[in-house]
């Protein structure tokens, strides 16, 4: 009997001693799974968050090339219409159309004396040029980096003259214009005028030594009213059948 009795007792603690193994491998093998399964997860995790890093870099250098491509160096000039300190924006207008010019805290302001000055002591009615950058999509609204104030500009006023030509300078495209009796002595500038002529009944350009004096001539021009000059844009030669 004792010794069946300690066959019975070895065999219960090899059955212990089995089953202490198991949990303990069985708590092991759960221990690596759940780690392997972790670091998986965590390396997922990191792998997308360097997915959306990329795309966002991506998406960026996109839109950045985009509004590169858009942009277009403009300057906008005219009377100052209005301004809104608050919403940063000066309307001027020019050839009778409002423009807008947005400002920030980097856009230089330079009086009539070209000395720095404040937005806001730039005079309603003053003849401003803004410098900067315009939209393609919106070019009626400029995004300025330099706004300037300068005298108003007179108005160019084109005037038409008749005569017949006296004294003529070759070298310096000058030459003298008689008009009607009673009428100043003329004195014409030529260099940048265009010149024609009608030949073989069809008007065609001319040049300056196709000029010759008694030549009857009607001109276009912008005339200096302090003196007799006038500075000619178009200038008809007439033949001896007109």
């Amino acid at each position: 009997m004792r010794y069946k009795f300690k066959i019975s007792n070895l065999k219960f603690q090899i059955f212990l001693l089995a089953l202490g193994f198991l949990v303990i491998y069985s708590s092991w093998a759960g221990n690596t799974i759940w780690a392997q399964e972790e670091s998986t997860q965590a390396s997922q995790e990191k792998e997308d968050h360097i997915r959306q890093e990329v795309e966002a870099i991506v998406r960026g250098a996109q839109q950045s090339s985009l509004e590169g491509e858009l942009k277009v160096k403009r300057a906008f000039c005219g009377n100052l219409k209005s301004r809104d300190l608050e919403a940063n924006t000066l309307v001027v207008e020019s050839d009778k159309k409002d423009k807008t010019i947005t400002y920030d805290d980097e856009t230089v302001f330079l009086n009539i004396s070209r000395n720095k000055a404040e937005v806001d002591e730039l005079e309603l009615g003053s003849f401003v040029v803004a410098m900067g950058y315009v939209n393609r999509l919106s070019p009626e609204s400029l995004i300025a980096k330099r706004v300037v104030v300068q005298e108003t500009p007179v108005p160019i006023v084109r005037q038409s003259f008749f005569g017949e030509i006296d004294d003529i300078s070759e070298e310096e495209k000058v030459f003298v214009l008689i008009p009607k009796k009673g009428e100043e002595v003329l004195e014409v500038i030529a260099d940048k005028a265009t010149i024609k002529r009608r030949e073989d009944g069809k008007v065609k350009k001319a040049q300056f030594s196709d000029i010759t004096k008694g030549n009857r001539v009607v001109l276009i021009g912008e005339k200096d009213k302090n003196d007799n000059r006038i500075k000619a844009v178009l200038i008809y030669i007439f033949s001896s059948e007109e």
